[in-house]
């Protein structure tokens, strides 16, 4: 499938699929800015999500399960909801490459400072909304 890059800022929902129990405030039942530390593992800081717009809960809880198997059979904890203008405004990129299935989307454009991603995790977790699983 051919990769979208809209960046139109939509409010159109975004998953954050959490496979940590550290990622959550139990306290408070909110994402905490960790769940958003973007990978640098191929040298370009990005951090992997899935639109979710017309799926079903079902077919979210799915899509989560296969996350959590290809990351080794981590416990899926829930997912933060965010939407598209949640990351444009912080002047990010959406990349939709469905790869490695239907609706995964790297976040891209990261600053390379430390602070300045660190500022950005702390907004998007203060934006997100804790869903169970």
């Amino acid at each position: 499938m051919k990769a979208k890059s809209d960046n139109n800022g939509s409010n159109e929902p975004i998953a954050r699929f959490l496979l940590h129990s550290k990622w959550i405030n139990k306290a408070n039942k909110t994402v905490k800015h960790q769940a958003f530390q973007p990978d640098n593992r191929t040298g370009t800081f990005e951090l992997s999500t899935y639109r979710i717009a017309g799926l079903s809960n079902k077919e979210i809880l799915r899509t989560g399960n296969l996350v959590s198997q290809d990351a080794g059979g981590k416990n899926l904890y829930g997912f933060a909801s965010l939407q598209e203008i949640h990351f444009t405004d912080q002047n990010l990129q959406l990349h939709t490459d469905n790869i490695p299935r239907q609706g995964h989307t790297n976040i891209l454009n990261w600053p390379t400072g430390k602070d300045d991603i660190k500022l950005i995790r702390l907004e998007l977790a203060r934006l997100a909304e804790f869903v169970p699983i």
